[in-house]
């Protein structure tokens, strides 16, 4: 119990959590995505998003769909427009890297889970950017927190809007889905 979550609107609400379950049906939490003060509200992120996976070194990785220490589409501190993090199975929390926001941002906002890659790092798409014609991309990450925009939809020929996480399949080519746009 963080006591940082029980009375909204005087507390604010929590975000989510990362937990462990046992075999037997034991639950544990081990990180909670709290409200952390008026100028960082949510810095670790909020609203996890999909499950997680685990990377080489035996961390679990994750992404949240906003929070951050960024500022978000309302262009208010700490809420900002997603977090990738990294925690170990004892709950030592790390956040790898919180996306950007302005229109001179190119990295994309809302990002989906994440997949681990044959190469050691993790992929994923954001749903959209604050870039102008962009509508999301296609990102990797290192276990470092390095990210890098390895695609920028334009939606019109390649789709928008990428919803959901990607595959790495048998070919080791990525592949996913685009909810908007298309060829013509």
């Amino acid at each position: 119990d963080d006591g940082q979550c029980h009375n909204p609107p005087a507390t604010p609400a929590c975000g989510g959590t990362v937990f462990q379950l046992t075999p037997a049906g034991k639950l544990t939490v081990l990180h909670t995505f709290a409200w952390g003060s008026v100028t960082a509200p949510y810095a670790d992120g909020v609203m996890p998003n999909g499950g997680l996976v685990e990377g080489p070194d035996g961390y679990l990785y994750g992404s949240t769909t906003s929070g951050g220490a960024g500022l978000g589409s309302n262009q208010t501190p700490g809420h900002g427009t997603g977090v990738i993090f990294r925690i170990s199975k004892t709950g030592t929390f790390q956040n790898l890297h919180t996306f950007c926001s302005g229109s001179t941002c190119t990295e994309g906002l809302t990002p989906s889970p994440l997949v681990l890659g044959l190469d050691g790092k993790f992929y994923g798409a954001t749903l959209t950017s604050f870039e102008p014609g962009s509508k999301g991309t296609i990102f990797r990450i290192s276990a470092s927190g390095v990210l890098e925009t390895l695609h920028k939809f334009a939606g019109i020929p390649d789709g928008g809007a990428p919803l959901g996480g990607l595959i790495q399949a048998s070919d080791c080519n990525f592949y996913g889905t685009a909810s908007g746009g298309g060829p013509t």
